[in-house]
């Protein structure tokens, strides 16, 4: 979007904008190099940890085991006995290793098939304070603090937050080799973790297709590139513009709150119609406000507190008694298999016959680290309470959107699992299994019809809808 004259550094102080139709082994190998970098070498020392104990304890404990007799270091590297050693302490634990190397890259595999916004146009807009993203189900800004890791590879930049969440920019969607080093310029200057990953020589090989868009729209700003002309078509042909995108500012295309604390405004179709770009992309990734609620949210103390506190004892408490009794019934199972594999019946027995008394010791274990939990989250509460800030709720047929500052995020209703009514709150569960959660104070809506109006809505968009008494 900028003159390509202009130097990688003048770049990196202007928007850049890109469009893509990922293509799958782009979305898998992105997934694979964020994998590898923060899970992979835990995953393979674990495995190896594991199997070599596994493997050395059969060489040196079963009776069976001509390596049993050995007692001292110096007998068990007698030539005879090294053989065993080495393949007990290295073969084994090494074949683990590689099948489960293995095992992870072919599930790695399934990356793009299992999450459908990259199977749709994505847009994304890098500044030098984050990056504006817009998929077909949702839109938001993310700070460049959000990721804990930005990678670059031959073919792509890889911005991650975690394993699960991970964004890929193809080095092919750029304009040229000038603008991926301004890329590189913003990641380096703002990534908390910036990293270089396999073999860079690559970039001569790229095929730019950037040049497929002669113009895009940020901000109501037309930017023209002119040495971009779309392939068999004349200088003044039709341009192709993408939607008017918010900016890192905080300024929306849809209506303004209120300035009073806990208005609330009801968007007519007009009024918001209106503020729609005119000239998407495409369909499904246009903003499609029709009609909508929004409110100005500062939450009171305690308010957080009490919707974390429901949420502790309906549904973490719960995901935690699930994996205190699957830890309790999978140690005899392991006790089982380590005697079978060593060959010692009777070490075995006598473990088992003190089996109730591990668990009654587990049991206060367990309990206090429920204890720990819960009051861990209860003192992140109080901070939140100190550093409050402004949110700004919007509740349309298509989605919730949620401002606050410089970020937003708006969210298409097949994200959100759950939602729980109270008496004094409404909260909604976002995700697969419903971890992070957006609160609504009853107390905000101006009026009975502002609440009905989003009870309903929710109850018609949100699966799961529950009136907690």
């Amino acid at each position: 979007m900028t003159d390509q004259s202009k130097t990688p550094n003048t770049q990196a102080n202007e928007p850049i904008f890109i469009w893509v139709q990922y293509k799958a082994e782009e979305v898998n190998n992105g997934y694979w190099q964020v994998y590898a970098q923060l899970q992979l070498p835990h995953r393979l020392f674990s495995i190896f940890a594991l199997s070599f104990s596994v493997a050395m304890g059969y060489v040196l404990l079963s009776p069976e085991s001509p390596l049993s007799t050995a007692n001292t270091v110096a007998e068990l590297m007698q030539i005879q006995y090294l053989p065993g050693v080495l393949i007990a302490g290295i073969g084994i634990p090494s074949t683990c290793m590689a099948m489960l190397y293995l095992l992870l890259r072919h599930l790695s595999e399934s990356s793009y098939r299992k999450r459908p916004n990259f199977h749709f146009p994505m847009m994304y807009v890098l500044y030098p304070t984050g990056i504006q993203v817009q998929f077909a189900t949702g839109t938001g800004m993310i700070d460049w603090r959000q990721f804990s890791l930005a990678l670059e590879s031959a073919e792509s930049f890889c911005l991650a937050s975690n394993i699960n969440d991970v964004l890929v920019l193809p080095k092919r969607c750029f304009a040229s080799a000038e603008e991926v080093d301004a890329v590189r310029a913003i990641l380096v200057a703002s990534s908390r973790n910036f990293k270089k990953v396999g073999n860079n020589n690559k970039a001569d090989s790229i095929v730019y297709e950037k040049k497929a868009i002669s113009s895009v729209m940020i901000d109501g700003v037309h930017f023209p590139l002119p040495d971009m002309v779309p392939p068999n078509r004349e200088q003044g042909s039709d341009k192709l513009t993408t939607n008017a995108l918010p900016d890192d500012s905080g300024r929306d295309t849809g209506a303004k709150p209120d300035e009073n604390h806990g208005n609330a405004n009801l968007v007519s179709a007009d009024q918001a119609n209106a503020n729609l770009p005119s000239a998407p992309l495409d369909a499904s990734l246009g903003s499609s406000l029709k009609t909508g609620l929004e409110v100005e949210v500062l939450y009171l103390s305690g308010e957080i507190a009490q919707a974390e506190n429901i949420y502790f004892f309906r549904k973490r408490l719960v995901l935690l008694g699930v994996v205190y009794v699957a830890l309790a019934l999978l140690m005899p199972i392991n006790f089982l298999a380590l005697g079978y594999v060593w060959n010692l019946p009777q070490a075995t027995a006598v473990v088992m016959s003190l089996y109730q008394q591990l668990v009654l010791l587990l049991i206060p274990v367990y309990i206090g680290h429920a204890v720990c939990i819960y009051w861990s989250i209860m003192q992140r509460t109080k901070v939140n309470d100190e550093a409050a800030q402004v949110f700004v709720f919007q509740l349309t047929e298509e989605g919730c959107g949620v401002r606050t500052g410089e970020r937003y995020v708006v969210l298409a209703w097949w994200h959100f699992e759950e939602c729980w009514e109270t008496e004094d709150q409404l909260m909604m569960l976002l995700g697969s299994r419903g971890r992070t959660m957006f609160v609504l104070p009853k107390r905000v809506f101006p009026d009975r019809t502002g609440l009905a109006y989003a009870t309903n809505l929710l109850q018609r968009k949100i699966k799961r809808y529950k009136v907690l008494s």
